[in-house]
């Protein structure tokens, strides 16, 4: 009987069986480490399906189900493979499976823990080499999940070796019975970072041959507020142990340094302190003898502003140096002015002994001195020497000078309400041109000698006694009697 088509049980096995040429193809390609069999992508499969089909679109019309197989794998090809590249090999005696996968090389584990003694010290150097010639990674297993796998040999035994080895090393550390490493004294600037020193902590464990620890001073990775910590630290490599050691002698040098530069700071900011209390003393000195210097006076504030901001010994050294020659320039600056101010008193002494006080005889200089800004000595005497010997009162002498008593002082005298105030004055005045500025004295009729004038109450007039005589000049013998006690009871500032 002819078949009638197929069912989705036969499709469902077809497609079964198409997949598991697949996974075989792909096995044996992983043992032999090449693309030997085909294995089609999906793509390549549906293109496959597609040229069996010859166009038929329904399952019931397929008549031939061989068409829609893979090829079967060549056997000879199979059996090549699975000879070359074997599931087990045996390796010093023992029978280990060889693990096969996709893009990498074929392994072999030949223990699950490290041993001293174990098989990987009996590996061959030469390596495990398949019949193939493909080249296996031996791999061995520790009791902390580690694992060593290599398909150099040596290579392997050495990391195995080195792994042992830190064991042993590891274990030294734990007991912590290390030789003494002095640490260096911070407040000793003698104490000095020890060399690298050596000890023995174990045996290899292949060679057994004595295993050298090299123990050193090194640098903690934090500080005390600029402070180095220094610890006892042991390394397996002689060059780590050389390169701390460096960088601790660095650190304690750089220590040492920054203490010094510190100390010097400290030092020179102590004579800064000293020197600022010189300097404020300085300035109160200067500006209590002196007065107000507007650029000595601003140097001094600026100067004891800038001592806050000095940050290292070189800007607190020259803050020092400029106080000291500012303090150096106001003592010279005072001495000066009261040598001026002892000469100016000794150049008032005759005026003094005239007028009776030190005060009415600034006054005066002070009067004479604006007058003279204006006009000659010869020319002031004139003019008041003209006030001074007129016959009529004070308002009108005052009056008559009111052009000339612009500054100051002169608007003091021109304020001053009293006979004797203004005669004092003119007088004191006239004997001041005679006797510094050498003016000739001229004799004029005067209204008398100044005994002759009697205060009289608030904003009268003065009492004229005798009637005026001619007189000599100020200057001249017999020229009035001494103006003392002339200004007595009157403001003159």
């Amino acid at each position: 009987m002819a078949r009638k088509g197929i069912g989705n049980m036969e499709m469902n096995q077809i497609i079964e069986a198409n997949r598991a040429r697949q996974n075989r193809a792909r096995q044996l390609n992983a043992r032999a480490g090449a693309q030997v069999f085909p294995v089609l992508t999906i793509e390549a499969m549906a293109a496959f399906i597609m040229n069996a089909l010859g166009g038929i679109s329904c399952l019931k019309d397929i008549k031939n189900m061989g068409a829609l197989l893979l090829p079967k794998l060549d056997t000879q090809a199979v059996t090549k493979v699975e000879t070359e590249n074997p599931s087990t090999i045996s390796v010093c005696g023992q029978d280990f499976t060889v693990i096969y996968r996709e893009n990498e090389v074929p392994k072999i584990f030949v223990a699950s823990a490290v041993a001293p003694d174990g098989l990987w010290r009996n590996l061959p150097d030469a390596g495990v080499i398949l019949p193939s010639g493909r080249v296996v990674a031996v791999g061995v297993g520790t009791q902390y999940g580690r694992c060593f796998l290599n398909t150099d040999i040596p290579a392997l035994k050495a990391n195995i070796t080195s792994y042992l080895n830190e064991v042993t090393w590891n274990t030294w550390l734990t007991a912590g019975v290390f030789p003494s490493i002095t640490l260096p004294n911070l407040a000793d600037e003698h104490s000095a970072i020890a060399p690298v020193t050596e000890t023995v902590y174990g045996a290899c464990a292949v060679t057994s041959t004595p295993l050298i620890a090299f123990g050193t001073v090194a640098a903690k990775d934090f500080s005390y507020y600029g402070v180095p910590a220094f610890e006892a630290r042991w390394f397996r490599v002689r060059g780590e142990a050389e390169t701390a050691n460096t960088v601790a002698v660095q650190q304690l040098a750089k220590f040492r340094t920054a203490a010094a530069t510190k100390a010097e700071f400290d030092a020179a900011k102590v004579i800064a302190s000293h020197e600022l209390v010189r300097l404020n003393k300085a300035h109160f000195a200067y500006q209590g003898a002196v007065g107000w210097n507007g650029n000595l006076t601003q140097r001094f504030f600026d100067l004891g502003d800038a001592y806050s901001m000095l940050r290292d010994t070189q800007s607190v050294n020259a803050w020092t140096v400029r106080s000291q020659g500012l303090i150096a320039e106001s003592e010279s600056a005072i001495a000066q002015h009261t040598r001026e101010q002892a000469e100016k008193r000794s150049a008032l002494t005759p005026l003094i002994t005239r007028v009776g006080s030190a005060g009415s005889a600034e006054f005066i200089v002070a009067f004479v001195d604006e007058l003279l800004k204006e006009n000659s000595p010869a020319k002031v005497h004139e003019i008041l020497l003209k006030q001074a010997t007129a016959a009529y009162g004070r308002e009108q002498r005052q009056h008559a000078l009111r052009a000339y008593c612009q500054g100051t002082t002169g608007k003091k005298f021109m304020a001053f309400n009293t006979a004797v105030a203004v005669s004092g004055v003119l007088n004191g005045a006239l004997f001041w041109l005679e006797h510094r500025y050498a003016v000739p004295a001229v004799a004029e009729p005067q209204e008398g000698p100044a005994k002759s004038f009697v205060p009289a109450p608030h904003n009268k007039a003065p009492v004229q006694k005798p009637a005026p005589q001619p007189k000599p000049s100020a200057s001249a013998t017999g020229f009035g009697t001494p103006l003392a006690g002339l200004f007595d009871g009157i403001k003159l500032d």
